[in-house]
This record gives C-alpha cells, sequence and structure tokens, in this order.
C-alpha cells in the first residue's frame, strides 16, 4: 500500500474522526489529519487501520462549501483522484471533511448480505449505543466499585470541567484513588481525552496499576528504573495511559527529555505532599512537575491533609493547580487572611451558632447577598461561590462522612507480647528467618489451633519478606495441615494471584490468606474481618496501607487487628510508638507521616539505647495533640461544603443503580454471543462462562481469549469475585463489540420476503441511515449529538410508508430469502437500486431536520445553564477567572457549527420482496 500526502483516507477503527488527509509519510511513519474532529493520528507503515476513499461513477459527493455532486467520471492525477461531475472537476483535497463511508447496496448487487437475526441485531446496537451515549450512567457505570455517594459526587463534580485540575485532598482512607480513577476512566470511556500520565512514589506504582486494572479496565504501561530507556524507542510514545515513578525521574535525565517529547492529556499525581517547595528552595521534583503541568491541561494532584503541610505548601499545590490564580506566595498569604475570618463565620454558621452582631456586619461586608433568613445551606453556598476555593479543592473528612453514612468499622487491637531468649533480627533484616520470626510462627499456630473464636472466621496475615512468607506457609502446613492457606507475594503472576484470591474469598476455601505488601495491593478483602502483622512497618503510612485492606468503605464488620511482637526489643518500642504516640492501630492517624518524619532519628536512637524510649513516645504523644487540634482549628468548612452534597450525590447513585438493574445489556451480550459464535454456560444465577466455539464468526471477538473466562453482569457478584470480568455498558468487551458491529458491514443488508405469498406483489426498500456528526472530542459531541436513526420505507414507486407500517409490524410478516431469491439479486439494476436508495435518502434527510432540532434544543438548554451560572459566579467572585466561560461559549459556538454540517448516510437496508 502506498501513501502520498493530500489523499483522502477513512480510520477503519476510529470512523467517527471524519475523512483523514495523509499529511506525511516518513519512514516506517504515516501522519494522518483528521480536520473534522482537529485530531493528528500517527499510524506505523504496515500496521495503519485506514481504509482509501475513492468514490465511484453515480456516487454522491459534498465539497467543502457543503455543496453537494453526481459523480460522472474519476480520473487520477498524481495520486490524487480528481472527481468529473456537472459542477466542474473536484479535487479529493476539497472534499468535505464531515464524511462518512457506507456502502451496503454494493454488497446486495454483488449477492451478498447477512441472515434477518444478524441485520436485526445491527439495528438494535444502533438503538443500545445511542441509548448509552444519552445515558448519565456513562463512564460511571463500569467501575468495580460499591456506589460510595461522596466518590461519584466530587468525580461528577470535576468532569463538569473543560480541563480538570484540582486538588483532591480527602483523608486516608475515603478514596482518592478511586475519586481519580473514577475520573480518568469516564474521560477515557466519553472520549475527552486519549492520553494519561500518572506519577507515583515508587512504593505505589504497583498497586495503581493493578487498581487501575482491576478496578477500572484500565491498562496501563509501567516505565520504571527497569525500563530501557535508551534503546532508541520512547516508552512515553508507546501506549497512550502511561505509569511512572520519581524513582525514574530523579535518577535519569534521558527518561525526562523522553517524557519531555511525549504529549498528554491528563496528569495524575499521587502523595503531592511528598514534594517540597519552599521560597527559598524549589525541589527537583516540584520543578519538574510545574514544567509539566503547564503543559497538560488536565491535573489531578492527590494529597495528604493540607492543614498538616503548612500554609507555603498548601499555595505551591494551588500554584501548580492553577498559577493564574494564585500568582504569589505574599498575595496568598494575605488572602488567607481574609480566609480565616471567612472560615470563622462559616464554621459558626455550620454548627449552628448564633452570630454576634459583629460579626454579621462582617458577613453583610463579605456577602451583601446574605439574609439572615436564609437556610445554612443556602449561606454556605453563597460563601462558596462567593470566596471560596472549592472549584479546585476537596476535601471530604471521616467526620461529616460518619454522620451521613454507617461504613466506617472499628478497629479493635489485640497485641500479643513474645518473648526471645536470642537476639533478634534488626529492622532491616527484611528476609532473615531469625528469632523473632520463628517465635511468632509458634505463636501463629497456636492462634490457629486454640482461639475458638476465629473457627470461622477468615484470616489476612501481611509481612515485609517474600520469603518469611513462603516459610510460613511451609510451617503451617506440617504443623496444622487441616487449615488451608493460600499464598500472595510479588513473584506470583497476575493470573496466579486471581487463583489465590478466589481460593481465598470462597466460602470452602483457604482460611488464611499469607501475603507481601507488594502482592496485595488493590485487592478487595472486605469479606475478612481478621489482620495479622506478622512484622512492623518501617513507616506509618505502610501502617495504614497495611489496615486499609480490611478497614475501608465496604466492610460490613468491625476490624481486628493481631500484632505479635517481641518483648524488650526494637519492635515493643515501635509497636508503642505507634500504638500510644499516634493511635494507629485504633484510628487512621492524620498528620503522621509529618511526625514520624520529625521524630524519626530520636525514634531510631531509642531502638539502639541511645535514647529513652518513654519521653520518645511522651514527645511524639504531645506533637500529636498539637497536629490533631490545629487540623480542627484549621478546618476549611467551605471546602467540606462543596465537597458533597447529600442529594445530588445519592441521585448520582441512583442513576448508575437503575442502570445495573436493567436488563437490556445481558439480553443485548447474549444475542452477541448466539450471533458471534460464542458459547456460553451459566455457573450461578449471576454468572456465566463465555468461551469462542470453533465456527466463531469473526477472528477474536474483543477482549475474549482462547481460554475463556467467566463473566458476570452483578456489582453484587462481581465486588465478591473480582476473578469474574464485571460487564456494563462501559465495558471494553461491550464498547468493542459495539464499534465492530457498527464500524463493519455486520448485518447491514439483508433480503427477505413476506410470510405468505413471498417473492411476488410489491417491493419495499426499508433503509435505516445514521445522522451522523464529528468534532473536537474536547467539546463532547458524541454526548450531545449522538449519532441518530432515520428508518425509511418506501415501495418500488418512491411511495413513503414510513409512517404506516414499523419496523415491527415489518418483522412479523416477513421471512428469511431463499437461497434461490439470492441468486436472482443479481439480475435487479443497479440504477433501480440506487435510485431508490437516493429517494429514501431525500426522505431521511427531511427527517432528519427534525431531529437535530430537537438535539440543539438540547444542548442550548444544557449549556445555557451553564453559561448562565458561571456568569453569576464571575461577578460573585472575579478571581474565577473568564477561562471556563470563554470555553462554554466557544464550545457552544462550536457545537451549532458541527450541527450544521450534520452527515447522513446510510447504515443498512433490507430489501423485501
Amino acid at each position: 500500500m502506498n501513501y502520498f500526502p493530500g489523499q483522502r483516507w477513512m480510520s477503519q477503527t476510529e470512523p467517527e474522526l471524519g475523512l483523514g488527509v495523509i499529511k506525511s509519510n516518513e519512514g516506517k511513519v504515516i501522519v494522518v489529519i483528521f480536520p473534522a474532529s482537529q485530531t493528528e493520528r500517527t499510524y506505523g507503515f504496515k500496521t495503519a487501520p485506514l481504509k482509501r476513499v475513492k468514490f465511484d461513477e453515480g456516487d454522491e459527493i459534498v465539497s467543502h462549501d457543503g455543496s453537494k455532486h453526481i459523480v460522472q467520471e474519476v480520473l487520477e492525477n498524481e495520486n490524487l483522484f480528481i472527481y468529473h461531475t456537472k459542477s466542474g472537476l473536484i479535487l479529493e483535497t476539497e472534499l468535505s471533511d464531515h464524511v462518512f463511508f457506507k456502502h451496503p447496496e454494493d454488497r446486495l448487487l454483488n449477492g451478498s448480505g447477512d441472515s434477518l437475526k444478524l441485520f436485526n441485531l445491527r439495528q438494535r446496537t444502533l438503538e443500545v449505543n445511542r441509548n448509552w451515549l444519552m445515558s448519565d450512567a456513562k463512564g460511571f457505570q463500569g467501575g468495580r466499585l460499591s456506589l460510595i455517594p461522596h466518590q461519584y459526587y466530587v468525580a461528577s463534580k470535576i468532569l463538569k470541567r473543560p480541563y480538570p485540575r484540582v486538588l483532591l485532598a480527602d483523608e486516608v482512607g475515603l478514596g482518592k484513588t478511586i475519586e481519580a480513577g473514577l475520573i480518568l476512566h469516564n474521560l477515557v470511556v466519553s472520549d475527552r481525552m486519549n492520553r494519561a500520565l500518572i506519577i507515583l512514589p515508587d512504593s505505589l506504582v504497583y498497586q495503581w496499576f493493578v487498581e487501575m486494572h482491576r478496578k477500572f479496565n484500565l491498562s496501563f504501561t509501567v516505565v520504571n528504573q527497569e525500563t530501557n530507556v535508551e534503546s532508541g524507542v520512547n516508552p512515553f510514545l508507546e501506549k497512550e495511559l502511561v505509569i511512572t515513578s520519581w524513582g525514574l525521574l530523579r535518577g535519569s535525565e534521558m527518561a525526562r527529555e523522553l517524557l519531555d517529547q511525549a504529549n498528554f492529556d491528563l496528569l495524575i499525581v499521587d502523595e503531592a505532599h511528598q514534594i517540597k517547595w519552599t521560597p527559598e528552595v524549589e525541589s527537583m521534583e516540584y520543578s519538574y512537575l510545574k514544567k509539566l503541568s503547564s503543559r497538560i491541561p488536565g491535573l489531578l494532584l492527590l494529597t495528604a491533609t493540607p492543614e498538616t503541610l503548612g500554609v507555603e505548601s498548601h499555595y505551591a499545590r494551588l500554584h501548580l493547580i492553577d498559577p493564574n490564580r494564585f500568582t504569589s506566595l505574599e498575595e496568598y498569604l494575605e488572602e488567607s487572611k481574609h480566609f480565616q475570618l471567612l472560615g470563622g463565620l462559616a464554621k459558626k454558621i455550620n454548627d449552628d451558632i448564633e452570630l454576634t452582631s459583629e460579626e454579621k456586619s462582617d458577613l453583610k461586608k463579605i456577602a451583601p447577598e446574605v439574609e439572615e433568613s436564609w437556610s445554612k445551606e443556602r449561606m454556605l453556598r453563597e460563601l462558596v461561590d462567593t470566596h471560596g476555593t472549592g472549584r479546585i479543592f476537596f476535601r471530604n473528612t471521616r467526620k461529616k462522612m460518619i454522620n451521613e453514612f454507617n461504613f466506617f468499622p472499628k478497629r479493635i487491637l489485640h497485641s500479643y507480647r513474645l518473648d526471645c531468649s536470642k537476639e533478634i533480627e534488626g529492622i532491616d533484616d527484611d528476609h532473615e528467618i531469625g528469632p523473632s520470626f520463628k517465635e511468632k510462627a509458634k505463636w501463629l499456630v497456636e492462634l490457629l489451633t486454640n482461639d475458638r473464636s476465629l473457627e470461622d472466621e477468615k484470616i489476612l496475615l501481611i509481612c515485609r519478606s517474600k520469603n518469611k512468607i513462603q516459610a510460613l506457609e511451609k510451617i503451617l502446613k506440617e504443623e496444622v495441615a487441616s487449615i488451608k492457606t493460600s499464598l500472595f507475594h510479588s513473584g506470583l503472576s497476575m493470573m496466579a494471584r486471581d487463583r489465590q484470591a478466589a481460593y481465598f474469598a470462597d466460602p470452602n476455601g483457604a482460611k488464611i490468606l499469607l501475603c507481601t505488601e507488594i502482592g496485595s495491593e488493590g485487592r478487595n478483602f472486605e469479606f475478612c474481618s481478621h489482620l495479622v502483622l506478622l512484622d512492623h512497618p518501617k513507616k506509618p503510612e505502610f501502617l495504614e496501607q497495611r489496615i486499609g485492606r480490611l478497614d475501608r468503605i465496604g466492610q460490613k464488620r468491625d476490624v481486628n487487628i493481631h500484632v505479635p511482637y517481641i518483648q524488650n526489643s526494637w519492635e515493643e518500642i515501635l509497636f508503642d510508638w505507634y500504638h500510644e504516640g499516634v493511635g494507629a492501630y485504633e484510628a487512621a492517624p492524620i498528620g503522621a507521616h509529618q511526625i514520624f518524619e520529625e521524630f524519626k532519628a530520636d525514634l531510631f536512637l531509642s531502638f539502639r539505647g541511645e535514647k529513652e524510649p518513654k519521653e520518645v513516645i511522651r514527645a511524639t504523644q504531645e506533637r500529636y495533640k498539637s497536629v490533631k487540634k490545629s487540623i480542627e482549628e484549621g478546618r476549611d468548612v467551605l471546602v467540606e461544603f462543596n465537597s458533597f452534597e447529600q442529594s445530588e450525590a445519592r441521585s448520582i447513585v441512583k442513576t448508575i443503580e437503575k442502570a445495573d438493574q436493567e436488563e437490556e445489556l445481558a439480553s443485548f451480550m447474549f444475542g452477541v454471543f448466539d450471533n458471534f459464535g460464542v458459547d456460553i454456560d451459566d455457573v450461578d444465577a449471576h454468572s456465566y462462562f463465555i468461551k469462542p466455539n470453533s465456527n466463531m464468526f469473526i477472528p477474536h471477538f474483543p477482549g475474549l481469549t482462547n481460554q475463556g473466562l467467566t463473566i458476570t453482569f452483578s456489582r453484587t457478584k462481581a465486588l465478591e469475585r473480582e476473578e469474574f470480568t464485571f460487564l456494563t455498558w462501559d465495558h471494553p468487551m461491550v464498547r468493542g463489540i459495539v464499534d465492530l458491529i457498527l464500524s463493519e458491514d455486520f448485518g447491514n443488508v439483508t433480503l427477505a420476503v413476506r410470510e405468505k405469498g413471498g417473492g411476488s406483489g410489491k417491493t419495499f426498500l426499508e433503509c435505516f441511515y445514521t445522522v451522523e456528526f464529528s468534532g473536537p472530542k474536547e467539546y463532547e459531541v458524541g454526548r450531545y449529538f449522538p449519532h441518530q436513526s432515520v428508518r425509511v420505507l418506501i415501495d418500488r414507486e418512491d411511495k413513503d410508508f414510513t409512517e404506516k407500517w414499523d419496523k415491527e409490524t415489518i418483522d412479523s410478516k416477513i421471512v428469511e430469502a431463499s437461497k434461490d431469491i439470492w441468486e436472482g439479486v443479481g439480475r435487479i439494476p443497479k440504477k433501480f437500486i440506487k435510485e431508490r436508495i437516493r429517494t429514501a435518502k431525500n426522505i431521511a434527510e427531511t427527517k432528519s431536520k427534525t431531529l437535530c432540532i430537537g438535539l440543539r434544543e438540547r444542548m442550548e438548554k444544557e449549556l445555557n445553564s451553564e453559561i448562565e451560572r458561571m456568569n453569576e459566579l464571575i461577578k460573585k467572585n472575579p478571581q474565577i477567572g473568564n477561562t471556563e466561560l470563554i470555553f462554554l461559549e466557544n464550545k457552544k459556538r462550536e457545537l451549532l457549527n458541527i450541527l450544521e454540517k450534520a452527515n447522513i448516510n446510510l447504515d443498512s437496508f433490507r430489501l423485501i420482496l
């Protein structure tokens, strides 16, 4: 295949991009511009999913100015087509960019077509795809998640922005990672973005990789220290979703240079509070993040409690989010004085404490429109709109969420002070099978053997060392062979881990799961309520991650934490520091990372006997009390108010629940499996095993391997069994098969006869046209203008019967055409078919105008409301800026232009004899 600049080509995998133009063809790479959608794609020479566009004599073409012409002759000059029409010559470079191509009539005239069953599946696919594009659940339904209202509320609020640039600062355990995943998943599924980059501390890379894959069906490539960045290939360009680590970026200048060459739509940074900035010194990480975030339109910073980190650190992150709004630390500090006054008033209003006369005067100055008769919710909303930073800063707290929902379990600590006569291994001797490990192994055997309260319980055991986990498995098999065990560590493949996790989740499976920290990230063990910590994590955040495997939203029972340690050793000191110093076992300690960094040196000195442990713990207690007090005093009521609104949050969840309960998806997919040759067997009432059969209709079914897989349409079942594939309308398998059906010719032509007297009498042509739109992805064209289907039924005299007989009526009166009738199709004059289709298209174009009026009214109603709301916000708080307002006004104008260029195409038809 030869490619030349100026030639027009179509993407077979993304036909919605419109008509493409070859920009360049150099070496092994082809660059194609799709002007209709303002998109550029780069393809490999041998694998480009492109199809050459050529119109034939008699075809209708549309030029750039929108005028239509009938091709009389096709010429070629210097590898470009020239179309001869009544109006003159039209070069292929002059063709409209808003063109889509389907020629089902050619299949019929060649004696080719499909069964009525496949034809009906195509019509159903058009319908379900249109419904999905218009659904409020689109992009939210696909996550393997419990429907926790505050998480969906935060994601929904952020997704209303053109490009999300926000600080996510929910308290630990409330699901910042889930919120970021929801936002990313929605943007990808809704086709609002293609490329995302996640930058993480090295210790979190695998956890994010697993969670994005398992919870959101997002497949990332990891670029880390093991990646060969000197191979001549840029790993940041290889895939669209990339995870990398600060470890790589700090240590490799080449990695930073390669990353600079890659463009992304969204940047996510976890543990952003660890990136240091002061007015005097800007860390390498901060400088590089500032550079990256300035050229990537979307930015999500996930951070710990801002109040514990100081005002300078908080300003630094806000500056990354919105450098035009937060221009200097001095201005921010001055503004913060105003926020303190505002925060004090907001707290009193929120807590129903009557304001003093002086405070009422202050309130009137700050927000003149506020009336004393207003509800506190209305007052707080006015303050948020007038002065809050809530549009870029979201923070939910356990304290507030406890008042809203009952989903936080209690933590119950069970400590075991063990004796050991020998010197135990040190804190850094992770892999040594020494005296401490042996004593704890004995203790575990006794616990499993003698503790009757654990007879019917599942137990999760976590330890840093893979060697120790494997040794412990061997000991348990020898000492308590009747107890079933599962093993979970980083050395296992993803499939092996799935099997081990399934065995542990099975009520008749393993009683205890032995795992390392790096093996269990992102896994759901909510069915288990007993956690054994065989060793002590070296940092408080690692301890919280361990406990968070069970103490998480969705846990229905109290969490029992079993901690064995060797008395009179560094283990006891560390246990006491966690327990008495920051209360880390019974609750998630706020600001523990900062406190640990402050006391780390003294703590390690106490391990060696060079510092009195009790003094270190006493000092820690005092510091922790101070931090907790400052957090409570520094709570930003307006941010918390803006981060959750119960009625709206519940409405979002109800929309998803309603979509979950509908049986349309299962019915549709069963029809797809039947038509395409996929076997399906019941596993239980809510699960099915699917596998390609030997006569599968297509070479590869999206998302299905030859080994098959177990699917479920039930969210409850998917949360119980993580190894099952959770199918929703958002799932890649569903989207893949919908796109495959509609982009190919499956079911686009069929031949039928009347059930009685078939093959004689009147001939009817039933055509299904699609009204299609293309434009830049940031304008969400598919959401406002989903492809519309227009049905036209005419007879051989071009009389319109569309309103007289609907499709269901026709379905009830026709049957498949026989082989003999199919063989006679070739005798039908091509001109007859072309003329009937042209007549049907004229009728469809008239009908489509009414459809477009409805789409326009719907779009204008929604965007006018958003524009009005933004104008009100800017009047109240000019510091918001007009960037979003300008975007919304441009969006409305561009969508109106796109609507004017609507393209109507013949998708499919059936000839009824």
